[in-house]
């Protein structure tokens, strides 16, 4: 079982974060040792990202930029180990080499070159103790050689320029999207810095939530508290998709939330923390019965304004102009960014039974269209 080694930096964010039950476990802002950014230029020594890892299924991209002969090299190195030419050197680490399509050690052939312009894809599985290139998005060979069998307790990206000449490379270790399509199970060698991002919204029935989600994550595992910073509890887990509505809540009350995926069995990514509160539901006051009255026939420039919901289902109203107008204005400015997430709409010519009043909270996430039809009854 390969070690965890842990910058002070790392162990003092994961203790501060692990106060407030939060941890981002996988890592953020690496870079080339030798250029501490995710560009390089290299000769025959090489370099190595700041990073390594010890287990999970990472995946990066490395795009050649400037190349001045064929033998560039991609891969991996292990601890304490870099690329210093071939023969004994190659056992310290795995490459993909330009010229031939020759992967190391070994001299294995992949049958397929790369050049300038050309996006090489590093899928490292440490669960399974594989490793395989991909270029531009298409799988070239996974290595019948372990990463475990490298020296050392970690694994680190590496790139070399060859035995001679000068390399540039582009690198993305998962800071922005990548250019093709992450395989299925692996996470981004750095952490998105807007991955898990988590809102919630509240209404009388329920609450909603909502987050960012992780190239690459299926399923996701969610959490409740009713004080800030937990303890939590968990209310649901294997959720597919980036959303979730919470349905068993109280009214009038306000709910703390973190969404979370685990990486292995000890390392945990948890989103921030978002809360909402459930509005409180209107009820009729029993001292004063009231008989059920035919609801007024409407006047005036009036519309029909149907909704259509995420879920599919339409939901109609008769307005009155000035309605219309509020609930347009609302809309384009919850589209704009400002607002409340939800709009009312007094249900007056279906008031049945012995209300005083009766309201539809329309929540602005949740709406996929709605249609106006004006009409008049002058």
């Amino acid at each position: 079982m390969k070690r965890v080694i842990t910058s002070l930096l790392l162990l003092g964010l994961f203790t501060l974060i692990s106060l407030s039950s939060s941890t981002y476990a996988a890592t953020k802002n690496v870079v080339w040792e030798k250029s501490q950014s995710v560009s390089a230029t290299v000769d025959s020594n090489g370099t190595k990202a700041s990073v390594g890892k010890t287990k999970g299924k990472w995946y990066w991209e490395v795009a050649v930029t400037a190349q001045a002969s064929t033998t560039t090299g991609i891969g991996i190195v292990g601890e304490g180990k870099q690329y210093n030419g071939p023969g004994t050197g190659a056992l310290q680490n795995w490459m993909y080499y330009a010229a031939n399509g020759n992967t190391f050690p070994g001299i294995v052939s992949s049958g397929t070159t790369y050049t300038l312009k050309d996006v090489i894809g590093v899928a490292l599985n440490m669960d399974d103790d594989k490793i395989s290139w991909y270029k531009n998005g298409v799988l070239v060979y996974t290595s019948t050689f372990k990463p475990s069998d490298l020296p050392g307790e970690i694994v680190t990206p590496s790139i070399t320029g060859g035995s001679a000449g000068s390399f540039s490379f582009d690198t993305n270790f998962g800071a922005t999207p990548f250019t093709y399509s992450i395989p299925e199970g692996f996470l981004p060698y750095q952490q998105p810095e807007n991955s898990l991002t988590l809102s919630a919204t509240g209404n009388e029935e329920n609450i909603q939530l909502k987050w960012d989600g992780i190239p690459g994550v299926t399923t996701y595992k969610i959490e409740r508290a009713l004080t800030p910073g937990g303890p939590y509890e968990e209310i649901a887990s294997d959720i597919s998709g980036t959303s979730y509505t919470d349905n068993k809540v109280e009214e009038n009350t306000t709910y703390y939330y973190v969404v979370s995926i685990n990486i292995s069995s000890t390392d945990q990514v948890v989103s921030n923390e978002a809360n909402a509160t459930t509005l409180k539901k209107s009820t009729p006051d029993p001292s004063e019965p009231t008989e059920p009255s035919e609801p007024a026939q409407p006047t005036g420039d009036r519309a029909i304004l149907t909704i259509t919901m995420d879920n599919g289902f339409d939901k109609e109203f008769d307005l009155s102009k000035k309605e219309l107008n509020a609930f347009i204005a609302w809309y384009d400015a919850k589209d704009a960014g400002r607002g409340a997430s939800f709009f009312a709409i007094d249900k007056r010519n279906n008031n049945k039974g012995p209300f005083s009043n009766r309201k539809d909270y329309v929540i602005f996430n949740k709406i996929l269209t709605f249609e106006v039809s004006e009409y008049s009854t002058k």
